[in-house]
Order: C-alpha cells, then sequence, then structure tokens
C-alpha cells in the first residue's frame, strides 16, 4: 500500500461543503455516462432495424431531426423508438440542469479561486477539457464542458486527499 494515499496534506480532511460539491460533480458526471447509454441504445434500436443515418456525424442538428422523419410500421416499435428518444432528451436536460447547478454553488465553494485557476489554464473550461480522473474527453455543454468533473477534481486533489 502507498502510505500517502490515505493521508491528507496538512493533516486536513475534506469539511462537509468539499464533500457536497464532489457528490455534485460526481452526479454529473454519471448523468453524462448515462446520456451517453441512452444515446447508445437508441442507436443499437435503429441499427437493429436498418434505420441508418445518411449524413456524416450523430447528434448534431440534422441528426436530431432526421430523427423525427423515422417511422416504423408497427405502432410498438414507434414507441420504443419515441421511448429511446425521451431517455436521451431527459439524460441531456439533467446534464444541463446538473451544470448549471454546480454553476450556481461554485461561487461559495471554498474551492472555487483554485478551481477557476485550474479552469484556466490552458485545455480545461469552456468546451473541451482533459480529465484527469481518468475519465475520456469528449465534448460537452457550453458552461463547463464535459470535464466530468475534471477542473473541480483536480483541484480538490491539490489541498486534500479522501479520508480513510
Amino acid at each position: 500500500m502507498i502510505p500517502w494515499i490515505n493521508s491528507a496534506p496538512n493533516g486536513r480532511s475534506p469539511d462537509a461543503a468539499h464533500e457536497a460539491m464532489r457528490d455534485l460533480v460526481r452526479t454529473r458526471a454519471t448523468a453524462v455516462r448515462v446520456a451517453g447509454k441512452a444515446r447508445q441504445h437508441l442507436q443499437g434500436f435503429l441499427l437493429r432495424h436498418g434505420r441508418i443515418y445518411p449524413g456524416k456525424k450523430g447528434w448534431t442538428k440534422a441528426y436530431r431531426r432526421w430523427l423525427t422523419t423515422v417511422r416504423f410500421a408497427h405502432p410498438a416499435q414507434q414507441v420504443v423508438l419515441q421511448d429511446h428518444i425521451h431517455a436521451v432528451t431527459d439524460a441531456e436536460a439533467r446534464i444541463e440542469r446538473l451544470t448549471r447547478q454546480i454553476a450556481d454553488l461554485m461561487p461559495g465553494w471554498s474551492l472555487a479561486p483554485v478551481v477557476e485557476a485550474v479552469q484556466a489554464m490552458r485545455g480545461f473550461g469552456m468546451g473541451l477539457g482533459p480529465c484527469m480522473d481518468g475519465s475520456r474527453v469528449t465534448r460537452g455543454s457550453a458552461i463547463f464542458g464535459n470535464w466530468s468533473g475534471a477542473a473541480m477534481y483536480s483541484a480538490s486533489r491539490l489541498r486534500f486527499a479522501r479520508a480513510p
């Protein structure tokens, strides 16, 4: 076992506010994964039934318009298609809601200056951000990008480690 893995620098452990923000960021990261799975399920359903998008790139405005034109002969299949579409839109709405909540709560958090400093580094912040927690880099929301908490995660590791 690595001796420093469970020890907090300066003998401090995360306070309740810090843990709450980390929980919120983890929840958003989970929502991002759920949205990806919902998209995957929808695309799998379409592929199983031979419905292939003729465009070059999925999940654009054009792709979403195309989804509204997809029709199935059997009503049950149409219901399944609509359910998959609703699952994707619900998941995306959840990501946006959680992102707004993070943005709203960030200024009152004790590590906000550290998070802002990490986000100011090249490659962090708006649009595209590398994920230092090992998750993959993808495009995301306009506020923080799909950083899956990378900036907050990284900033929190600067001052705190997980308590044993």
